[in-house]
């Protein structure tokens, strides 16, 4: 599977947006929200079977690891989506950040606070415009560099979840 196509599908069972505007007045902090707290729940989780296998004596439950792997990939695409991110650009723009934190490998040296080059990793997140990773082009002028304004960003939630939920999922 595609990381966009499993962000398509994901969103198909994300909350219901009518009904998270009624628990809050800015829907993209509610679904970030969801996200961050779904996120941490998920960690809980994955950490409880790694516990049970490393400290309780139990084997490892391959199954459930992969189960909470999932849930934690569901609740990254759900913030994806929330900020109009595609989720392949978010993977590829990580892999641009490692590659200039670790030019050759990863070493103990290069994860020193002390060598890091934060301006350069920012650098490689975004392109020669500053434009964020991310951005879908048709915001107006500026609206991408640095912070991306709510009402750019709601706009584009929107947008995205009208797409994924209203469309026919990817095969």
């Amino acid at each position: 599977m595609q990381p966009n196509d499993y962000q398509k599908l994901a969103a198909r069972t994300e909350c219901d947006e009518e009904a998270a505007m009624k628990r809050g007045d800015n829907l993209i902090a509610t679904r970030l929200s969801h996200a961050a707290f779904g996120l941490s729940s998920e960690v809980g989780e994955f950490c409880d079977v790694l516990k049970k296998w490393l400290y309780y004596g139990q084997s490892l439950d391959e199954t459930n690891v992969a189960e909470e792997l999932g849930d934690l990939m569901w609740y990254v695409a759900l913030a994806c989506n929330a900020l109009g991110l595609s989720l392949e650009e978010v993977m590829e723009a990580n892999i641009r950040k490692l590659r200039q934190r670790y030019p050759e490998k990863y070493t103990d040296e290069d994860a020193l606070e002390s060598n890091r080059d934060r301006e350069a990793e920012r650098g490689v997140l975004e392109d020669e415009s500053g434009t964020k990773v991310g951005c879908s082009g048709n915001c107006p002028k500026g609206h991408c560099k640095r912070e991306i304004p709510i009402k750019h960003i709601h706009g584009a939630s929107g947008r995205l979840l009208k797409e994924y939920k209203g469309k026919s999922s990817p095969s």
